[in-house]
């Protein structure tokens, strides 16, 4: 039951129940059947308590269609809402490296506050690369950057910052991180959809702990002092083709241009 069907619910046992108490008080039934306007001569005072409260119940109804009207057009709109053409944009995973051997060590209510705390740390990062958080994955991150310059800064940022912490004393996870551009299709709701998404996930497996593994493309446009290693053709599960992988180097800063 709606709010206002609540509302309505309460009016009328309210009513009733006034009526009610005025018939056991002596009240006459036959003042029930007069018009509202003679109902002061009766002595029929509930009528005047219904006639205040109907207001408030018509108005709680008309909001009520409004807001059901708005959300049925709102719901029409992004269903017919197709999902917009391709572009080029860097999908990055990140993922916690032994996580299910972690959560053992550690215990679920440990490895849970670990987990937030990695969460929030990715997300700050994510924030200052002007990236965005398509979803999480368990323990991981589904991102998307609008460049492969922005991702791989982004990784190189996050290693860096697990890496200072570690050097802290604090309990941090290992993570790989593995990126992918190419075209995608955006869809309605802010996913993203497409086989180069897959590639990007495979190429976070195929990642060592603390690594950021990259494809050729995102290694091509990464921008002036970014270094990567070779790793070769790599065979990627579910990904035809065999893909050209290289690691960026991020415990050494950076060349200069």
């Amino acid at each position: 039951m709606t709010l206002f069907g609540i509302h309505a619910a309460v009016y009328v046992a309210v009513n009733l129940l006034l009526v009610l108490l005025w018939l056991l008080t002596g009240g006459s039934p036959e003042a029930l059947a007069r018009p509202l306007t003679s109902a002061q001569e009766h002595g029929l005072w509930p009528a005047w308590v219904a006639a205040m409260w109907l207001p408030f119940l018509l108005l709680h109804g008309g909001v009520t269609v409004l807001v059901r009207r708005r959300r049925r057009r709102r719901l029409r709109r992004k269903r017919a809402e197709p999902a917009t053409g391709p572009r080029w944009i860097t999908a990055m995973f990140t993922d916690i490296s032994g996580s299910t051997r972690l959560a053992d060590e550690l215990g679920d209510e440990v490895y849970s506050e670990l987990v937030a705390e990695h969460r929030r740390t990715v997300r700050s990062l994510v924030r200052e690369h002007h990236g965005e958080e398509v979803g999480t994955q368990g323990d991981g991150f589904l991102l998307r950057f609008p460049s492969p310059r922005e991702a791989v800064r982004c990784a190189v940022a996050l290693q860096r910052r697990l890496a200072e912490q570690r050097e802290d004393g604090r309990s941090v996870p290992s993570v790989r991180i593995g990126a992918h551009a190419g075209e995608v299709i955006a869809a309605g709701d802010g996913d993203v959809i497409g086989r180069m998404v897959n590639i990007a996930s495979r190429v976070a497996d195929a990642a060592s702990p603390d690594e950021i593994l990259v494809t050729e493309p995102v290694a091509d446009h990464a921008g002036t002092g970014v270094v990567t290693d070779d790793r070769g053709l790599r065979e990627l599960r579910g990904v035809e083709a065999p893909r050209h992988l290289l690691a960026v180097r991020w415990r050494e800063p950076p060349a200069e241009a």
